[in-house]
Parts: C-alpha cells; structure tokens; sequence
C-alpha cells in the first residue's frame, strides 16, 4: 500500500446494488436465523453421552449398541433413542463392538469384556498389562476393534500382540506377537484363507498362519519413504479383495499387497504428501478411502489400482466411508474447530457432493445403515440417528454472483463516493442465509451495506446498496475486502472480494475515469442462452430509461426497465424460462439513444 501527501480534490459518485435470490414455498422469515440449518425431518433422534465418540455403531435386532470415550457401553433403543442398559467399563472406549450370539465384545483399555444382552458382564480378558496408553499423539484416534470369525473374537493390541479369544468363555485360542519392539496395532484384524493380517503402528504389514501362529510374511512401508518428522503408522483397517489386500497410513501411501507373499501388486501415493487414513471400504471393486489435512476422498480401482476420482469433502476424512445404492456417505473433521463436522454424501460414478450435513461436531464414526436410518457418533457425546431418504433429499442453495475480484472502483480524488450496483443468484432449490461485511485499515474509509444480513430465497432476488466513501486520502494505492457467508450452501463458507482503487489527489480524474463518455447496449451475456441473461448498458447522463424486449414481428413482449436512472454502468437479469426457443429483439431508448440488438434463446 502507497501513500504519499496530496491536496484535497474531487468528488465522485457512481452507484452499486447486490441483488440475491428467495425461497420456493411459503416465503421466508425475516429474521436469516430463524432458518433451520437441518431439516426437521432428517435427524429422527439424538442420545447424548459423556464423552466424545470415536467408534462405530453395532445396530442388532433393533438396538443400537455403541462405546463412548466416557467409558460407558450404551444399549439404546433404535427406533426411540431411549436408553435399554449401560455398563461402565475401567477405561474410555475408542472401538466398535461387535456380537457373537448374545455376547456383545469391545475393548477398553487394557481389556476385552463380553456382555451379556441384559448389560451384564460374562467375561474379560486382559490384553496386556502396565498402564493404558490410549493415544500416542493428538491426532491418533484409532484402537483396534474386535472381529469375530465363527466363535472367535480377533483383536490388536499394545506391544505387538494379536489375540483370538472364545466369543462365548473369554478363554484365549491364538495370540501372536510382532517381533522386535513390538510395536501398538491399532487395525482391526482382517482373517482370509488361514491368514491374520494386520499394520502396527511403526508402518510394518503382517500376515500370521492361525494355525501355527507364525510369521508368513511382512512388509515394511518404511522401505517406500516416511513422511517426514512422524512415524509410518499403519492405522486404517485392512480390506481383502481377490486375493490382494489393501491399507494406508502416515506415509501418505495406499497400498495393494499380494494376500500370500505379500508382494507389491500396486501402491498409490498422495502427490501432497497427506496421510491416507480414512478407510478403506469396497464396494463393486471399488476403494472408497478418506485423507487427512487434504480434505479429500479417492475412489481406487481395487484390481489395476487406478484413482477413479479425487473429490473434496470440505474438512478432514479420518473415518471409514459406507457405500449404499448410488452413493458414499463419510464423516468429516475440522481441523480448526471440534464444533464443525460433516456427513458428507458423494456419488459414487464422480465423487461429486451431493449432500453436506454441518451436525455441530467432528465426525469419526463410520456410518452405519439400518432399516432406512444411518447411525453415527459425534465428538460431542452424541449419537445420532439420520433418516437416510430424507437426509438424500435435502436440497441447497446455489448462490453465486456477478462481483469481479478484484472489483476495481477506478481513480478518484482525495474525497470520494462510490455507488453502484452488481447481482448475487441463488439458482437452487432452497434458501440461503447471506452475511456481507468489509474490512479497511483506513479509519477514513467508510462502508455502509443496507442490508448487511438477508435471506435469498430459490429462483429470487433482494436488493443490497453498497456505498464506500472516504475523505482526506493521500495520493496512493488501497485494498480493502468483502467478505460474502453463505450459511446453507452444498460447501457453506466465506467468500472473499477483493476491493481496490486509486487516489490522485493532484488532478482531477473520477469523472473521466469513472463515468462512460458515450451511451452504449452491449451484447447480452451468455448468449445464447438457456433461461437467463445479463444485459449490460451505460448512459453518460442521468435521466429515464426504457428498456424492452421484443419479437421478430416487433411486438412488445416484457419491460425490462422503464425509470429514471443516474449516470453510469448498469446491468439487467433477464429471465426468459417461459418463452418458447428463438430469436428475440432486445431495444434501449434513453434521451436521444436508441439501440436494438438480437439475443438467441435455446433450450
């Protein structure tokens, strides 16, 4: 920014107006807060715990069953949200339980517990002893979940240690133990053809005999590169396919190993090096697997190993994805704020957004689907049930608008006003709620926007005057912002706007820079056009203006403006959805301009 000392000159006025969109049905209140972010009909029911929840849900014979970092196990009543039974457990529970016959398993701690369906322990075995380390860093929110396999209930723990306990006594039947350090594991267990595998947290992949619980093979992804600064940590659970199994982790690579040798068939690797730790799930040998800080899901090919698509999904992706009909549903972080998390639902055949659900709270939970209502797990304590037909028809706003950035206001004196006016369009399906403010570091810069809150409803339009104004400048260049929200966008956030102009306090330019010298109607913008169209045109004298559009027979089909007007740029929307395909007159007269061109309307 420049500023040099001048003397006082001109004075300039120009005008700007925003013009937004409105509602479908009903109209919309005036009051932008009064417009629930989730529909009422989406979230059938919440239960809250005392702990943020990091696990999945079991849901079974119309009970959803899920572990809270508050030690609790929950029984809840599926279609009520009422609680049936809880059991405490000795430690916070990061895992998904499972069921074998009427035995429920998860792990908490240093411990395995089976419970009984009335929430009464059958038995416990203890994993290892010493104290618990529940996370090894900030950002390790992963333990290893239980996996039952006929009677048998597999499970990772610390120091390297694999276990098979007795679903039904808690007696143990395998355990193997990684060698050197030993390190956490932290996967779930995958069984397959009389092979456990499993990734430990020092980025080495093993494959055990059941049997004989002996080593068949390893593979160390520290051989292929560490990220820099952290350990390889293997923390995504392992997926078998066609004899190949599939894991990521911390080195920012997705692996594809050969189920018996453990040979490379394939390997993927994050060009901006973020870690792959979200998934992953198949579906129709298709790898759906989440990211870190690159906020991004991926879509593999999991026989020739090739990324089907790359989409963002607005915030971290650290959990496993569920795949159902058309779609890919996945839970979704902030990375700033534990207060914003998403279910997010993407297509499947693109990976395009398709819904984006802000539930207040970080998201690790994968999705779980029962008789039409997804169950998930929130930071926050919550467990929610989401009625899934409803959540997938939720619709958006899609606001957008005409402002250039940076929007240029031109040279002025060292005394200004600027005044003029641009448009914003919701062309979705639902309301928006639109905050518009500025940011200037002069004091001698003022900017008032009347109004500063208001809601666009679908197909509509509102009004905005904008007016910047500034006394005593000194010769120099000036930035300021403008900054857009969108509260109910498909991606809801703040857009930026740059705002620049010049002062010359020594010479007298605004009205040569930024008025027009001649009247003139420039062609409409898209054109053709399908539906809508801009039209742009600029009068050098303020006075009344008509301008209309016609047919080829020169009959008058619709006024586009019939006012009085000020001196400058102007712009007209023109929406044309109930006029048949062809060729259309559009005409101006102001003073004594006239000046007619032709527009072309398809659909």
């Amino acid at each position: 920014m420049y500023h040099s000392v001048g003397s006082l000159m001109c004075f300039i006025y120009l005008s700007i107006v925003l013009v937004l969109f409105k509602p479908v049905s009903g109209g919309i209140p005036d009051n932008p807060e009064s417009l629930s972010e989730i529909p009422s009909n989406v979230i059938v029911w919440s239960f809250e715990t005392d702990g943020p929840i990091m696990g999945s849900a079991l849901v079974d014979n119309g009970i959803v069953y899920i572990g809270s970092r508050d030690s609790y196990l929950y029984a809840i009543d599926a279609a009520t949200g009422s609680e049936i039974w809880h059991y405490k457990s000795g430690n916070q529970i990061f895992t998904t339980p499972v069921k074998l016959d009427t035995i429920i398993c998860f792990e908490s701690g240093n411990i395995l517990y089976g419970v009984n369906l009335q929430g009464e322990l059958s038995w416990s075995f203890q994993l290892y002893d010493g104290p618990v380390q529940n996370m090894h860093d900030e950002w390790d929110y992963y333990h290893s979940s239980p996996l039952v396999v006929e009677d048998t209930v597999y499970i990772g723990t610390e120091k390297g240690h694999v276990f098979g306990v007795n679903g039904r006594n808690g007696s143990e039947v395998f355990h193997c133990q990684t060698p050197g350090a030993g390190y956490t594991i932290e996967t779930t267990p995958a069984v397959f053809n009389n092979k456990i595998y499993f990734g430990d947290w020092d980025g080495v992949f093993y494959a055990y005999n059941l049997s004989s619980e002996t080593l068949v093979w390893q593979y160390d992804t520290k051989n292929d590169g560490t990220y820099s600064g952290w350990v390889n940590a293997i923390v995504t659970d392992p997926v078998i396919h066609d004899g190949s199994v599939f894991f990521g982790g911390r080195n920012c690579k997705f692996y594809c190993l050969d189920t018996e040798t453990g040979e490379k068939h394939w390997m993927y690797k994050d060009p901006n090096d973020m870690w792959i730790i979200g998934g992953p799930t198949l579906a129709d040998s298709i790898l759906y697997v989440g990211s870190s800080y690159q906020q991004v899901a991926h879509a593999f090919n999991a026989n020739s190993g090739e990324l089907l698509w790359k989409k963002s999904v607005v915030h971290r992706a650290n959990g496993k994805a569920m795949a159902d009909g058309d779609l890919v549903y996945i839970g979704t972080q902030s990375t700033s704020d534990i207060n914003i998390g998403t279910l997010c639902a993407l297509n499947k055949s693109d990976g395009n957004l398709k819904t984006n659900l802000n539930l207040g709270t970080q998201i690790y939970s994968t999705p779980v689907l029962a008789d039409g209502i997804i169950y998930l797990g929130g930071y926050n304590g919550r467990v929610y049930a989401i009625h899934k037909d409803n959540y997938d028809s939720i619709v958006y706003p899609k606001t957008y608008n005409t402002i250039p950035s940076p929007l240029n206001l031109g040279t002025f004196g060292s005394k200004g006003l600027y005044d003029s006016t641009f448009y914003f369009y919701n062309e979705g399906q639902a309301a928006d709620s639109v905050a518009i403010s500025d940011k200037f570091r002069q004091k001698e810069i003022t900017v008032t926007i009347d109004p500063a809150n208001f809601c666009i409803a679908a197909q509509d339009s509102k009004e905005v005057r904008i007016l910047i104004q500034f006394d005593s400048l000194k010769t120099g260049s000036y930035r300021g912002t403008l900054y857009i929200n969108s509260s109910y966008a498909l991606i809801p956030g703040t857009h930026q706007k740059s705002i620049t102009f010049k002062v010359d306090a020594t010479s007298i330019k605004n009205r040569e820079n930024n008025q027009p010298r001649k009247y003139n109607l420039e062609q409409n913008y898209p054109n053709p056009f399908n539906n809508c169209t801009m039209i742009n045109y600029q009068i050098p004298t303020s006075g009344e203006v008509e301008l209309s559009v016609y047919n080829l027979l020169g009959q008058k089909l619709k006024s586009l403006v019939s006012a009085w007007q000020p001196a400058g740029n102007h712009q007209v929307r023109f929406d044309m959805s109930g006029f048949a395909s062809g060729i259309y007159i559009y005409q101006i007269h102001s003073g004594s301009f006239p000046a007619t061109k032709k527009m072309a309307l398809l659909k």
